[in-house]
């Protein structure tokens, strides 16, 4: 099994073994249209059936014309600019759960920061998160990230992020890591 950490709550998750997707995948691909087409036996293991119920729900999305999204940031560019002491506020919005992945030097148990998530979107089909960092720190500096899952079947854009500087008036350059 593995560990994921949604919007800082941490969740557990079995999923199958490469080699067990890699030939569960060949035998669901040569088997769709019996196992996505109501004959699908409800009698399997949890973790099994959630993993067929969702590639089933991606084959009828590809059929159907949906087009997949990686996680979208509402900053757009490369990199953003805040002073320090300044409100730093980023909202991830996608097609599945996604993860943020902060800065080295920034422990997600701050107190200056929080993580919230929430239904949005058309329906609130999609998945939301906010992060916002009270009182940021020239510290605070560097790439903020909002994922998905990594998956071995989806080759699609799984990540979004952006570089954040925190400019300190006192201290306008940072020491680099090596």
């Amino acid at each position: 099994g593995s560990a994921e950490q949604l919007g800082g709550i941490h969740t557990s998750r079995q999923y199958p073994k490469d080699a067990e997707l890699t030939g569960l995948s060949s035998f669901i691909t040569s088997r769709r249209r019996f196992l996505c087409g109501g004959m699908l036996s409800w009698s399997l293991p949890g973790t099994v059936l959630g993993w067929l119920l969702g590639f089933c729900l991606l084959l009828a999305g590809s059929s159907s014309g949906f087009k997949w999204k990686g996680p979208k940031l509402n900053i757009t560019g490369a990199h953003q600019v805040i002073q320090e002491g300044d409100t730093l506020n980023i909202l991830c919005s996608g097609d599945m759960p996604h993860s943020w992945f902060l800065p080295e030097t920034l422990s997600r148990n701050d107190n200056r920061l929080n993580i919230m998530t929430y239904a949005c979107g058309r329906h609130n089909k999609q998945f939301c998160s906010s992060l916002t960092l009270n009182r940021a720190q020239a510290t605070d500096t560097g790439y903020y990230s909002c994922k998905y899952p990594s998956s071995s079947e989806v080759k699609k854009k799984t990540v979004s992020k952006i570089y954040v500087f925190i400019n300190d008036t006192q201290k306008p350059f940072i020491k680099l890591h090596t």
